[in-house]
């Protein structure tokens, strides 16, 4: 499921990178808020003054690259996932037999649409655990100070065709389904694109007039 990264140093989509501080603001409607000398400050719904400082709950672990190669070397972000070991992230992995692990892994992970939010992900002998990327949990992560931090604690990187799969999986996860080519467009969008409807075909008169009778 990985190759070597080599000489290609560069950051790519389907790095796995370790040690990564996350953090999230759980409770938006009351957010814990502290102003530059650390006193707790409230602001209700108008814009944050300079210099504020919030409180947040940090995690660390290890992320999975999301966002395109050529993305990660000039977008001012890069967006990863968190990653998370399959027997935290599924109780009921570990509680089954040899076999019946196996046969959970193909009909949980490797069937697509059974858990469209969920990458998984092998285990590595170097001691990277069996594991999940859960696409639903995504951080964006400034480049230009972080980029060469990535680099450094790079873990593995997915070969091709895993690379191609999570590409499925991710529009799959994200992708919109069941639509018709035209939703967006109002009433009046349809009538200024769609070609007009055919001309009638005018019949002669002793056509017409066999028609008729």
């Amino acid at each position: 499921m990985y190759t070597r990264i080599g000489e290609h140093v560069d950051l790519c989509q389907g790095d796995i990178i370790g040690n990564v501080i996350l953090s999230t603001v759980p409770d938006l409607a009351n957010p814990q808020l502290y102003n530059n000398v650390g006193e707790p400050i409230v602001v209700g719904n108008v814009p944050l003054p300079p210099g504020i400082g919030v409180m947040a709950a940090a995690e660390k672990s290890s992320v999975l690259v999301l966002s395109q190669c050529c993305d990660c070397l000039r977008k001012s972000h890069i967006s990863v996932c968190r990653i998370i070991p399959l027997d935290v992230f599924d109780k009921s992995y570990s509680m089954k037999s040899p076999k019946k692990k196996v046969e959970h892994i193909q009909e949980s992970y490797q069937r697509a649409g059974a858990r469209p939010d969920a990458f998984y992900l092998q285990e590595d002998p170097g001691g990277f655990p069996r594991s999940v990327a859960y696409l639903l949990e995504t951080y964006s992560i400034p480049r230009a100070m972080n980029a060469d931090y990535l680099v450094a604690n790079r873990l593995l990187r997915l070969h091709q065709e895993a690379l191609f799969d999570l590409q499925f999986r991710l529009a799959f996860c994200f992708g919109r389904f069941a639509t018709t080519d035209d939703y967006m467009l109002t009433d009046d969008d349809k009538a200024l694109v769609s070609p007009p409807p055919p001309a009638a075909e005018v019949q002669p008169p002793d056509q017409a007039a066999a028609a008729q009778e």
